[in-house]
């Protein structure tokens, strides 16, 4: 009966006597402690009162409080904890900010698992340059779904098929041009070199046959 009683009173159920000192105080009174979702005064484990106040949650762990953001690259409104938003997240995921020119995980491993998870997002400047091949009588053929550093487009124009890497010189991710992966690919390819687009310009000097002037890479070497 006394040891229950003292471990009660450790527990913090009764004030304490002398004597004894309940768990966690330093003067046999218990710490002064408030909620960290309702603020009221508390005794006891933990940083909120009851479980009502666990679920509200705030912003803590598992519970923290959402917010909405909207993706600075693709305009989503997506959820994100309050401390997200407080650090400066601006993109609803992974492809969207290195779509918008933020850097790369290393090397291929950032590529890999971009290929893994399904299709990348492509440059901003995608669709136009698609738009101008298609105009000046190219046949175009998307395979920016691939992945692993595979060119975005093989342009089959003035009899030869040509594969193309469109980069956006808008972003700092453009202007530093091919990726190791797609690097990689570039100069493991047997057939002819992977042209840079950035420009509707290049798209013209492409097709009216000054090839010599858009930037390429790697292709079979005798």
């Amino acid at each position: 009966m006394v040891n229950s009683l003292k471990q009660q009173i450790v527990n913090g159920r009764f004030a304490p006597v002398e004597g004894i000192r309940p768990a966690g105080t330093k003067t046999g009174r218990p710490l002064r402690k408030y909620c960290k979702h309702c603020s009221n005064e508390m005794i006891g484990r933990g940083i909120f009162c009851s479980a009502e106040c666990k679920k509200s949650g705030g912003n803590y762990g598992r519970n923290a409080r959402q917010v909405a953001i909207t993706c600075k690259y693709c305009d989503k409104v997506f959820s994100a904890p309050v401390s997200a938003k407080k650090n400066g997240r601006k993109y609803c995921s992974v492809e969207c900010s290195h779509a918008a020119g933020t850097p790369f995980r290393a090397g291929n491993a950032g590529w890999r698992a971009r290929s893994k998870y399904g299709k990348g997002k492509v440059d901003a400047n995608h669709g136009e340059i698609v738009g101008a091949f298609n105009k000046l009588g190219a046949q175009v053929f998307d395979t920016s779904g691939i992945g692993g550093g595979f060119p975005d487009l093989l342009v089959c124009a003035r009899g030869g098929s040509h594969f193309v890497e469109v980069k956006n010189a808008q972003t700092p991710y453009g202007r530093r041009g091919l990726n190791p992966a797609q690097k990689d690919f570039a100069e493991s390819w047997q057939g002819g070199p992977v042209y840079v687009v950035y420009t509707v310009d290049d798209v013209a000097a492409f097709m009216t046959g000054d090839i010599a002037s858009i930037p390429s890479y790697g292709g079979y070497k005798p």
